[in-house]
């Protein structure tokens, strides 16, 4: 894996790897916080991709490929979707609404503690926090609204308000400082 980015509250990965949780790739997946999911067939581009950013609200992947799924492409290309996945469930074309704008988070710089307000907090929810890599640095007990961040090295994180499934409900970027 050359490079991770979170973009709407998944994981997307690029690199040089033909298989991801199991499902053949070729080399851009994405981790929804369930499964991995591969966004191209097997040898979908001539040569490696290795890196991906955002621009726009739009996902962009490049690398030293100079073809994609057949199609002429010099070392750059916009991800506008796409029909292939694997292993992911069924494809719905319901729109779903986030609650983010419902949740709270403070103080926020943090230095000892994240305390967090969501409409929908129950007693089977708990928080996580992800590091910019997004590794699971910390995780709360159900039911809990507040985290201790002492000892967390100072940086930029993401908590997620998770169901029991580790479905992520809602999300926040936070500073520890």
């Amino acid at each position: 894996v050359n490079e991770m980015l979170w973009w709407h509250d998944t994981l997307y990965i690029a690199g040089s790897f033909n298989m991801i949780g199991g499902v053949p790739t070729d080399g851009l997946a994405r981790w929804d916080g369930n499964q991995w999911c591969s966004l191209v067939p097997p040898d979908y581009f001539d040569l490696p991709n290795s890196v991906i950013g955002l621009y726009h609200d739009s996902l962009f992947v490049g690398g030293t490929f100079m073809t994609a799924g057949g199609d002429s492409i010099a070392r750059i290309a916009k991800w506008i979707g796409g029909n292939y996945t694997t292993g992911c469930g069924a494809l719905s074309t319901e729109e779903q609404q986030r609650p983010d704008e419902q949740m709270r988070v403070w103080p926020n710089p943090a230095t000892d503690h994240l305390d967090v307000r969501w409409s929908d907090f129950g007693p089977d929810v708990h928080l996580k926090l992800y590091n910019a890599l997004g590794q699971l640095v910390l995780q709360g007990p159900p039911g809990r609204t507040r985290l201790n961040v002492q000892g967390i090295r100072p940086g930029a994180y993401l908590i997620l308000v998770a169901d029991d499934r580790g479905i992520s409900l809602a999300r926040q970027q936070v500073l520890i400082e």
